[in-house]
């Protein structure tokens, strides 16, 4: 499960009532925010997009999100799960990696919020979960272990990963080519 709350409204009332739960079939290895979803890989190789609802006040100073619990999309990874994800800077894809160190991508655009029109236009469309067909495709796999980290390099197409093997790859995103690595002192924590 995972757990959301409101840092700000908990600040200024001990109320349980502020915290929600999210309950999932399996347990989350990574999360991903984008203006219109929650996206969580979990450790059943499933990756869930829970529609964000935004219920701050006007003003927008509360930001208080609500996630409801039906799932908009899903998508299911063919080996093992994602433990790290991020959007790249054009939010056009999902780079993702592996417990096994692998860089995998996913072209899956990522949706902005939508107007009163559009939400009740889609919502009579259709109620059920949409199933994402896109191919994950390996960018690369040089680690040897769970990757801790995976940052895109601004104004470039280049991205960098680090392991818990002691190495930092510099890779080039559009074809997988190893540009460089180094070999660090010990495992690193983050990459930020």
């Amino acid at each position: 499960q995972v757990i959301m709350l409101n840092p700000q409204a908990l600040a200024k009332s001990q109320s349980s009532a502020e915290l929600s739960t999210l309950m999932l079939s399996a347990a989350p290895m990574a999360l991903l925010i984008t203006q219109r979803h929650l996206i969580v890989s979990m450790d059943n190789c499933n990756m869930h997009w829970f529609d964000i609802e935004d219920n701050s006040s006007p003003q927008g100073q509360d930001g208080v999100y609500v996630v409801p619990s039906e799932v908009d999309k899903e998508y299911t990874l063919e080996n093992e799960p994602f433990i790290k994800m991020y959007y790249n800077k054009n939010m056009t894809k999902i780079i993702g990696a592996t417990p096994s160190g692998a860089l995998k991508m996913i072209m899956i655009e990522a949706e902005c919020t939508l107007d009163e029109d559009e939400g009740d236009d889609e919502k009579q469309e259709d109620e059920k979960t949409k199933v994402i067909s896109a191919m994950a495709v390996t960018v690369g796999q040089t680690h040897i272990g769970a990757v801790r980290g995976v940052k895109e390099l601004k104004d470039s197409t280049q991205i960098c990963s680090i392991c818990d093997d002691s190495r930092l790859f510099l890779w080039e995103n559009s074809n997988g080519e190893v540009l460089s690595k180094v070999d660090l002192p010990s495992p690193p924590l983050a990459l930020e």
